[in-house]
């Protein structure tokens, strides 16, 4: 019961995707943050989101993730303290 419960209110949790402003806003700040970054640290933003590359003569994929500063909790409604 508690795992369906948990289950039910993770899928009510809605996360809103930025709107085309945001997104502008966003890769202009990041811009000039990454102009004034040494190659160091921009080597190391690189090795921390990218997680492969495929790489052909007719083009070049290059997959990853940017981590989100989202957070979600979740507590159990029906378990006493322990």
């Amino acid at each position: 019961m508690q795992i369906a419960n948990a289950t039910s209110e993770a899928n009510q949790t809605q996360l809103e995707t930025p709107n085309k402003s945001e997104v502008k806003a966003f890769a202009e700040k990041a811009k000039k943050t990454l102009q004034n970054l040494k190659f160091e640290a921009k080597r190391a933003i690189i090795l921390n989101t990218v997680e492969k590359v495929i790489a052909s003569k007719e083009y070049l994929r290059v997959i990853g993730y940017l981590p989100l500063n989202v957070s979600l909790c979740y507590e159990s409604r029906h378990r006493g303290p322990s």
